[in-house]
């Protein structure tokens, strides 16, 4: 098995909606003895429109989480629905919810909620929620951990991964301890053994809770631990199985696992896309795109956040292949001692994309990726590093630098392996006195409005 690892600062196409609109035809009167000629068609392009705060980019109206389609026009939730007398709030096609219901303060979860209910898209065509899980109030991380042993079968997985996502639902409260004792709830659950009969209901309840912990206090990583570590390593382990089918995704707020099967004389390249959307914190499964059989990396027409290309082995034999991604929405689970990256005052953090491929060598793998955003400061360079399990650490050995400008980033590595991009942002000369200029000159200007408009007042 091979691994190949992203980080990027935060494809259905989208076209500009056009109207055509043809002069009619137009003659003389009867008295004339010529015909004016027709008119011409014209076709007029009519400015594309986003709603529900979508932002126009590129041409291209980039949705809130909640919302979807050329123009942001269409539902992208379940709306707010009470079932088995737990009530879900109105969530993301493909999340999880949580109950309105708490366990209580005599508890020893007071505030965690009691149920949760993950909105999905039904047989029948319908968005819904799915049967709600109950938790036990009065359970423990530390429970779950004392009661894992021997071999786990499909039912107990379903059980120590759904218990351990509703134990993390409160990403905030989470302590290092608890993501510690969680991590290692995960790596137990994504042993071989265990994963070989994985449910496609206990692998949503993985992805879950590993995003949970990613929207933890990143304080609480300031000691990374074996089990944290180790969890890029399951989550890659798990994205080579596939659940559902050829081809299988799992999407969370801050996750997402992407699974594809293809034959090797069928395919010639994965080509694995992340949109872009209004949010840049958080995955939505309707900006998710994969191409299994590309012949080179093909940039989307649609703003994309990170773009991944792994080019299939060109003489192998017939034989089947499995390619597994696996998106991060940060990399606090790759913890630098050598680089410290740029990290914005919101907290912002880089992005990390994972591909794995069983069955065969990749020959090379390609990576394009947007550049993180920061107001005061522009990008200098960039590095192309792996992670070095050795080391536990970045670095560059490997890989090239293909092009790079202000609005997307090129590599391409000559191996498989864990993989990242690492940016160097320079401070913007003079910033700080341009933007003290533009607010004493936006001062200056309210004041001379205000004196015409009482001058004009005082002597109509």
């Amino acid at each position: 098995m091979e691994h190949t690892t992203v980080t990027s600062a935060p494809s259905t196409t989208m076209e500009l909606s056009t109207v055509m609109s043809t002069v009619p035809s137009t003659h003389t009167s009867p008295e004339m003895s010529t015909l004016t000629p027709e008119a011409t068609p014209t076709t007029t392009k009519v400015p594309l429109v986003c709603n529900n705060e979508g932002l126009l980019q590129n041409g291209v109206c980039l949705c809130p989480d909640e919302w979807t389609g050329v123009n942001c026009s269409t539902a992208n939730i379940c709306e707010k629905a009470t079932l088995n007398n737990f009530t879900f709030p109105k969530t993301v096609i493909g999340w999880s919810a949580y109950s309105e219901q708490k366990c209580g303060p005599d508890t020893m979860n007071p505030g965690i909620s009691k149920a949760t209910a993950r909105c999905m898209n039904s047989t029948a065509g319908q968005v819904e929620f799915d049967d709600p899980q109950e938790i036990d109030c009065g359970l423990t991380l530390g429970d779950l951990l004392a009661n894992i042993s021997g071999p786990i079968d499909q039912q107990k997985a379903q059980q120590l991964a759904t218990s351990t996502q509703m134990l993390t639902s409160n990403p905030a409260k989470l302590t290092s301890l608890a993501i510690n004792s969680a991590a290692m709830i995960v790596n137990r659950i994504l042993v071989e053994d265990t994963l070989s009969n994985i449910t496609k209901e206990t692998a949503t309840s993985v992805v879950t809770t590993v995003s949970q912990l990613l929207s933890a206090d990143p304080n609480q990583y300031s000691e990374t631990t074996d089990s944290t570590m180790g969890l890029a390593k399951s989550i890659d382990n798990l994205s080579l199985k596939p659940i559902d089918g050829l081809m299988s995704l799992v999407v969370q707020p801050k996750l997402v696992i992407q699974t594809t099967q293809v034959n090797s004389h069928e395919s010639q390249g994965i080509q694995f896309s992340a949109l872009s959307g209004a949010s840049s914190s958080t995955f939505t499964a309707n900006r998710i795109q994969v191409n299994s059989n590309a012949s080179e990396m093909t940039p989307s027409e649609i703003p994309s956040e990170v773009e991944i290309f792994i080019k299939c082995p060109s003489a192998t034999p017939n034989t089947n292949i499995t390619i597994g991604f696996a998106l991060y929405e940060n990399d606090v689970f790759f913890q630098s001692k050598s680089f410290k990256p740029f990290k914005p005052s919101s907290g912002t953090s880089m992005r990390v994309i994972s591909g794995s491929m069983a069955g065969a060598k990749a020959e090379h793998v390609e990576l394009n990726f947007k550049p993180m955003n920061v107001s005061d400061k522009v990008l200098h360079d960039f590095a192309c590093v792996f992670w070095d399990n050795n080391i536990s650490d970045w670095s560059t050995e490997g890989c090239n630098k293909l092009s790079f400008n202000l609005s997307i980033l090129k590599c391409r590595c000559n191996h498989t392996t864990n993989f990242a991009v690492i940016m160097s942002l320079r401070a913007i000369t003079g910033a700080e006195a341009l933007d003290w200029i533009s607010k004493v000159g936006c001062a200056l200007s309210i004041l001379g409005l205000s004196i015409t408009l009482v001058y004009q007042i005082m002597t109509r």
